[in-house]
């Protein structure tokens, strides 16, 4: 062992990885303390990311469309609600909305499992606008 860290830093718009990672520094490494940090995002509230350079200016502008839409769906929703409830709801409003996704759903922000309201929770998704996947996630406080 070259350095001896004490920290590792992860941004929190790969939260999943977080989870996954702060698992592994549990068992493995239980010196080592992770640290989030959170998303920057554009004035647009879009999460900075090196894949929205591929984006042309009317994909750019759709994404900005989409992320506003989503802001509006979750200010919409109320923090008791249970995750499971909050997944339908998050089905009905991807149907009205374009692009292909990969996932779009809330998940418990402490184990990502489904038991929870959606206080507890993040929304993640994955969404390909053109040939470009695109990952974010918000609570519904960062929502507003």
């Amino acid at each position: 062992k070259i350095i001896q860290s004490d920290k590792v830093y992860f941004g929190e718009k790969d939260f999943q990885q977080i989870k996954i990672v702060q698992k592994l520094i549990e068992e493995k490494f239980p010196n080592l303390h992770l640290q989030s940090v959170p998303t920057f995002r554009s004035t647009e509230g879009i999460a900075l990311s090196s894949r929205n350079q591929k984006l042309n200016k009317k994909q750019f502008n759709e994404l900005i469309i989409f992320n506003s839409n989503v802001r509006d769906f979750m200010g919409g929703l109320e923090p008791n609600m249970k995750i499971i409830e909050g997944n339908k709801k998050a089905k009905e409003f991807i149907r009205s909305t374009i692009g292909k996704f990969d996932y779009f759903e809330f998940r418990n922000s402490q184990d990502l499992n489904l038991s929870g309201t959606l206080s507890q929770s993040r929304l993640f998704y994955a969404i390909y606008i053109g040939k470009v996947r695109l990952i974010d996630n918000f609570t519904l406080n960062s929502s507003k």
